[in-house]
């Protein structure tokens, strides 16, 4: 064997081989972990329940939602009945308000028109250019 030769093997013996390395180190491996099966009795069970739960709350909301509806329309007709009663209130006002009804509201309670304005001056209390209304 040739001098090369020889101190490439001494070479290869001083470095400890892959093996001697693989024996040194703790061997790690990953270990799958077991779950337990579950049947498909409690697979198709759980489903059953959440299909039945969905439908009765859809059922639940659409009652609540008709319910609401009824309730809406009722108050719709209060509501215009008690439009159209503020509606004759407020002409019963007018009516009522009217420069002729007040007119002859005043002389059916015994009231005089005055043609003879007067004025009262506020910082002395004096009366002047009137008389009382006959």
């Amino acid at each position: 064997m040739s001098a090369v030769a020889t101190a490439r093997n001494t070479n290869l013996r001083a470095q400890p081989s892959p093996r001697s390395q693989r024996e040194q180190a703790p061997q790690l491996a990953v270990i799958p972990t077991v779950r337990p099966r579950t049947s498909g009795a409690i697979t198709v069970a759980v489903m059953l329940i959440g299909a039945i739960a969905m439908v009765a709350i859809s059922l639940f909301i659409s009652t609540l939602l008709a319910h609401n509806a009824l309730g809406m329309g009722e108050l719709q007709s209060e509501l215009k009945v008690l439009q159209e009663q503020n509606q004759a209130y407020t002409e019963q006002l007018n009516e009522l308000s009217s420069s002729v009804s007040l007119s002859q509201r005043a002389q059916e309670l015994g009231m005089v028109a005055n043609t003879n304005f007067g004025y009262v001056n506020l910082e002395t209390g004096e009366i002047g250019n009137g008389s009382p209304a006959r």
